[in-house]
């Protein structure tokens, strides 16, 4: 009897360490994460693999063309540790369900989840969220379902036929240009519409009008935040992914729309009226939402231009994708990223007029079309597209991608012949070195340009390179100087007066493109680890910074930099 009294303890016991142990769920972002942690109990551990981990090199084409175009993944660089720590969780986890995007991009995310922690991908554990709320989560829990692997095929033959053309245009683009230009194949498309206008500049047409979409979608979405609040599609984009994974309202934090590219979108919870939130959203976030509740409601018109006495004669965010949505090219689920990467890569500027291609983007352009002009034209863009759409085996339609670039390929680098790399251009500036009096040249390194003294080896002076902000009315708030864009420890990018050391105006915080409504000061964006970017205007004594929660992070900021003043200057003290 004591015997079996012992063997019925010890039996209990592991029943009882068996019920501890806590259910894990892996998002794709932090954000995403945060949002869900407060919606569900503590029984649930939430961790984010903050995208993807692991993904193809950045290096190398990493798709085999001989071998039914085979990716070839790798861990993604600086992710180990964190892939080390959710093998842990997953090592003591009762149950692993993987909450990311509803996307093929989402898809393929939740399938690398299953290879690097030994998931079964046809096992239930894929959970679609349309809406992020406490209910949808304790649903999707009810539906989790395996890996689409109809979505993985069709992710991986889109990186397929873009990783073919990109990496694969390298050697002429370094040689034609220099060596890092790099353009992918949307990115081509949009760029060659923005040299075609700006060389043949013809206004556009003084109404422009889109089909009206019965619901709000993802592409009436951008179109009409473009055309009614004039927004960037890039903010679009930053403000709809934010409303979709939840913002902090009040005691709460919830999301606010359905998934934002979903088929419809609407208030994930009827509840959350404009004015409800207005309180707790920043200014363009609430003129988003307020857009998206008038649509939900059936108080939105028409997308349709106004007339205007000087019609537009380069392209903006509205004119591009009207232009695409009427030339039947496919654009709502890349445009944002392929626009803010012409930008990045300064291949365009946008200015008052609109978008406009510079010299580099210009040299780019004209190596594609001396080469590539039928593989970028609409008329291969839209084959392509139909085939990756409607074909069974995926790769098939990679297949005929490749035959026709291939020969474009091979027959322009058997014109160009050599095709070693040019290095970046050594640019004279008309800075002037303040140790031997000759010219200062810009150069480059890993973290961007310097000023190098044209003397080198003998002068080996060395100064930081002002790169300015390209919006020139983004001006310093203190003494009204342009702002430049500088780097830190390694690389980190920081903004700073123009007029430094006399002005000592310093931000970690982004300018940005717009400026405050009330008192036409630049705004800038203040990111945060886990949750929702801030924007803030940055003249201090503007009423749009009264009771603004940026004020305290900014005092905290300024008390740490006086602290670290002080102790830097007592070392140098204590050295003397």
């Amino acid at each position: 009897m004591a015997k079996a009294a012992k063997k019925s303890k010890k039996k209990v016991k592991l029943q009882g360490s068996v019920s501890r142990l806590k259910t894990l769920i892996l998002t794709d972002t932090s954000e995403k994460a945060r949002t869900i942690k407060k919606l569900i109990s503590r029984q649930y551990v939430v961790m984010s693999s903050e995208g993807f981990l692991r993904d193809l090199p950045k290096t190398q084409l990493g798709i085999d063309p001989d071998n039914h175009f085979e990716p070839r993944y790798i861990t993604v660089r600086g992710k180990g540790k964190l892939l080390e720590q959710i093998r842990k969780e997953t090592i003591t986890a009762r149950r692993i369900y993987a909450i990311t995007d509803e996307d093929p991009q989402g898809e393929m995310i939740a399938l690398h989840y299953c290879q690097l922690f030994g998931i079964n991908s046809s096992s239930n554990f894929r959970i679609v969220l349309n809406e992020i709320t406490k209910d949808s989560i304790k649903e999707g829990l009810k539906n989790a379902r395996a890996v689409d692997m109809k979505l993985i095929r069709t992710y991986e033959a889109q990186r397929a036929v873009n990783r073919l053309f990109t990496y694969n245009l390298h050697p002429i683009l370094w040689n034609k240009i220099y060596r890092g230009v790099s353009v992918n194949l949307s990115q081509a498309v949009i760029l060659r519409m923005i040299c075609e206008q700006e060389k043949k500049p013809q206004p556009f047409s003084e109404e422009v009008t889109v089909d009206k979409e019965n619901v709000l979608n993802w592409k009436s979405l951008q179109l009409a935040a473009a055309k009614e609040l004039n927004f960037h599609v890039g903010t679009t984009s930053i403000i709809a992914r934010q409303f979709y994974e939840g913002m902090k309202i009040g005691n709460t934090c919830t999301g606010l729309i359905t998934w934002y590219k979903s088929s419809k979108i609407i208030p994930a919870d009827v509840q959350y009226s404009p004015e409800t939130v207005k309180d707790y959203l920043p200014a363009n976030h609430f003129k988003l939402y307020s857009l998206i509740w008038q649509h939900f409601h059936g108080e939105l018109s028409e997308i349709k231009s106004s007339k205007s006495v000087e019609p537009m004669i380069r392209y903006n965010d509205y004119l591009l994708m009207t232009t695409l949505e009427q030339r039947g090219l496919p654009w709502e689920d890349n445009f944002s990223t392929a626009v803010c990467s012409l930008l990045k890569r300064r291949y365009i500027e946008l200015t008052n007029t609109g978008y406009k291609p510079t010299k580099l983007g210009l040299e780019v352009m004209s190596v594609l079309r001396d080469h590539f002009a039928t593989i970028i034209s609409d008329k291969f863009i839209k084959k392509i597209h139909e085939q990756l759409s409607s074909a069974e085996d995926k790769m098939s339609a990679v297949e005929v991608f490749w035959k026709q670039f291939n020969n474009t390929l091979t027959k322009a680098l058997d014109k160009i012949g050599d095709v070693t790399p040019k290095e970046p251009p050594v640019l004279e500036s008309n800075e002037v070195c303040d140790k031997c009096g000759k010219k200062m040249v810009i150069r480059y390194s890993r973290y961007g340009q310097f000023l190098a003294c044209s003397g080198y080896p003998e002068c080996k002076n060395t100064k930081p390179y002002l790169e300015y902000i390209d919006n020139e009315g983004c001006r310093c708030p203190k003494c009204g100087g342009r702002l430049t864009r500088r780097r830190w420890n390694k690389g980190k990018i920081f903004y700073s007066c123009e007029n430094y050391p006399e002005c000592r105006f310093s931000t970690w915080d982004e300018p940005q493109s717009k400026f405050c409504d009330i008192c036409g000061g630049a705004l800038f964006l203040h990111r945060f680890k886990d949750r929702a970017p801030m924007l803030y205007c940055g003249n201090d004594d503007c009423s749009s910074r009264r009771d603004h929660p940026i004020n305290k992070i900014l005092e905290n900021q300024r008390i740490k930099r006086e602290v670290k003043a002080n102790r830097a200057s007592k070392k140098v003290e204590a050295t003397h």
